[in-house]
């Protein structure tokens, strides 16, 4: 996926909510990035079933990382 940014789009993009990506082993790729990322929450069970933890990234953008419970 790609978020691009840069004056050569006209406008500052505007994109709002979450981006969700669900992976395997969600608890191992946030002890890597825990320490280095910008947390908007961190690990948690949430109540609609998943195990995940969000982020913002350089551009402002919010990406979540998400693992089905089961």
């Amino acid at each position: 996926m790609m978020l691009p940014t840069g004056e050569h789009l006209g406008v500052k993009p505007a994109l709002t909510g979450t981006q969700y990506f669900h992976v395997a082993e969600v608890g191992n790729l946030y002890e890597s990035v825990k320490d280095k990322a910008d947390l908007v929450w961190p690990l948690e069970a949430m109540e609609y079933g998943t195990l995940e933890f969000g982020v913002r990234n350089c551009d402002g953008y919010v990406l979540a990382f998400a693992e089905q419970r089961h």
